[in-house]
């Protein structure tokens, strides 16, 4: 534990001074042009990253911070759906010292900061880590989060103090981590379900169309041939059991977002939605063939800005 998180505070301090002197469009420009290796048009985009990126700078709805918050979607998905269809939880505090074996009490299970990005750890038994690492692993996430909000311009994980979430960890029917169904709305519409598969073995992405067909193509950060080929000779999966309620379930989400990605997991006997997330990748996951970019892009209609910054 030698991270030094006065280190992490001051990184903070500063990417928010950079972000102020540079303005939002060249701060995000410059982050576009070294993930995607080129400037972004922010007056007039047109490829579907071009448009991520005008939407994290001039489109926000105050229910953002709800239904992007890993903790407070509970409540969203009830007011929206009727039921909380989030994974069971097991414990919620917004303070690290509070991760004790006495507080966490079920395992395996997943820990997650709620507005984070990768913030996550599995945990199998209580012997596998000790208290005092939680703590301060925990404490350095919530920092990282805050950077990482600074840094992306993702404005919908901007809070104050988030929650540390504890969550049953889900389990498909092997024992193994589910795939995890990433319904991509645009407009309303279904446009394609982005899967991650068999990420503890081949850690593969699938793309499948409305109907469940393959689509050929790769949106990772750093997509190229060689990636695109690893994925695209994998063999592919059947549709998940609970494929049209899930259907069902984002599309009654979806309506709500000019752009959403809404995604499930399934166990033996239900679904969960995972999370909803507005800006795949940050805007700066690469498409490969490139030309999908554009493609889907087209098919996004902007709403008018609401965010002046």
């Amino acid at each position: 534990m030698k991270d030094n998180l006065a280190l992490r505070k001051i990184q903070i301090l500063l990417n928010k001074l950079m972000v102020k002197i540079y303005g939002e469009e060249k701060w995000e420009s410059r982050r576009f042009l070294k993930r995607i290796g080129k400037y972004p048009n922010l007056k007039s985009p047109k490829s579907l990253n071009e448009k991520i990126a005008w939407l994290k700078i001039n489109y926000l709805e105050s229910f953002f911070l709800k239904c992007c918050d890993k903790y407070l979607i509970r409540e969203y998905l009830k007011e929206k759906l009727g039921k909380d269809y989030a994974p069971p939880l097991i414990y919620v505090t917004e303070n690290p010292k509070n991760l004790t074996f006495k507080n966490i009490n079920k395992f395996p299970c997943i820990i997650k900061v709620s507005n984070g990005s990768g913030a996550n750890l599995i945990i199998k038994n209580k012997n596998e880590y000790s208290e005092k690492y939680l703590q301060f692993f925990f404490k350095k996430q919530i920092l990282l989060s805050k950077l990482h909000t600074v840094v992306s311009l993702e404005h919908q994980y901007e809070v104050e103090k988030p929650y540390i979430v504890v969550e049953e960890l889900l389990m498909d029917d092997n024992g193994g981590i589910p795939n995890d169904y990433k319904f991509l709305y645009i407009n309303g519409e279904l446009e394609f379900i982005y899967c991650s598969v068999d990420r503890l073995g081949d850690n593969v992405r699938h793309v499948y169309d409305k109907d469940w067909n393959r689509l050929h193509f790769a949106w990772v950060a750093g997509a190229n041939e060689k990636v695109f080929k690893r994925y695209d000779k994998s063999k592919s999966i059947p549709q998940p059991r609970f494929f049209p309620k899930m259907k069902d379930i984002s599309k009654k989400l979806a309506k709500d977002f000019p752009l959403v990605r809404i995604d499930f997991y399934e166990t033996s006997d239900r679904i969960y939605v995972g999370e909803i997330t507005l800006h795949h990748g940050s805007g700066h996951d690469r498409f490969y063939p490139e030309s999908f970019d554009e493609l889907y892009g087209e098919k996004l209609v902007l709403p008018s800005a609401n965010r002046f910054h």
